[in-house]
């Protein structure tokens, strides 16, 4: 009898540590991340991306973009507006040449609107709204799903914050939104479900780009007339809404 019970308590002591130890699935981390980023319903934040890429044959093209985003949630829509800038360099067979964008992109929760202002020349266009461009968790998780392999990677801390890091491995080479064609790490906030940082590497597995969302302030108030679109004057806007699935 005696022995019975010891083998018994080992049985349960150590369900109880695997328990503990077991890492959490992809669809228990989507879900944990799509209840905490439903609680919020607005915020403010800057984005940056350093873009340092190697195309072969000593070619380089390196960008740096920094942007103050605004969201917002209204009922079941999403809005959002981000303003950016984006300094591009570009070395091709010795030929150094520099560019700068200046944009502007609304989500008035039926559209997206794009504004970019690149060498005094400014055009706008006019797209079916998508909700993974706003951030919605589970939106992106499904297209993730459809193109990549998804992996679990040990937690990380991003800013002393605790985030879950999700690795996405195109299923194809055309399946990458990245030009390098490898793999996305991401750093999701287990406090707030936010994409906190994505590190993009190249086929060859070494780090390109990095997307850092800083500054952010959840429950931000924020006025509705920042999410409506009005066009720059003299600026014709291009609807693509009926060119898109």
């Amino acid at each position: 009898m005696l022995r019975t019970r010891s083998v018994g308590y080992a049985l349960v002591i150590a369900g109880l540590i695997g328990g503990a130890s077991r890492a959490e699935t992809i669809e228990e981390i989507e879900k944990k991340l799509t209840e905490a980023y439903a609680k919020i319903t607005s915020y403010t934040a800057k984005v940056t991306v350093d873009m340092n890429m190697d195309t072969g044959d000593g070619n380089r093209t390196t960008a740096k973009s920094e942007s103050t985003v605004e969201w917002m949630r209204k009922g079941d829509k999403v809005l959002m507006r981000a303003e950016s800038k984006t300094s591009t360099t570009a070395n091709y067979g010795g030929q150094e040449m520099k560019m700068d964008n200046v944009g502007t992109m609304i989500c008035d929760g039926e559209f997206l609107y794009s504004v970019s202002e690149m060498m005094g020349q400014k055009s706008a266009v006019k797209m079916a709204y998508d909700p993974k461009a706003a951030g919605d968790v589970t939106g992106m998780f499904k297209t993730l799903r459809e193109q990549a392999e998804l992996k679990v990677l040990p937690d990380e801390k991003v800013a002393d914050e605790d985030c879950y890091v999700i690795e996405s491995t195109p299923k194809s080479a055309g399946a990458s939104p990245m030009p390098g064609g490898g793999a996305m790490r991401m750093y999701f906030s287990k406090k707030s479900g936010m994409n906190l940082k994505a590190v993009a590497l190249d086929d060859k597995g070494k780090p390109f780009s990095t997307t850092l969302t800083t500054d952010i302030k959840i429950g931000a108030t924020l006025a509705a007339d920042r999410f409506v679109f009005k066009a720059p004057e003299g600026v014709q806007v291009m609807d693509m809404t009926k060119q898109q699935p």
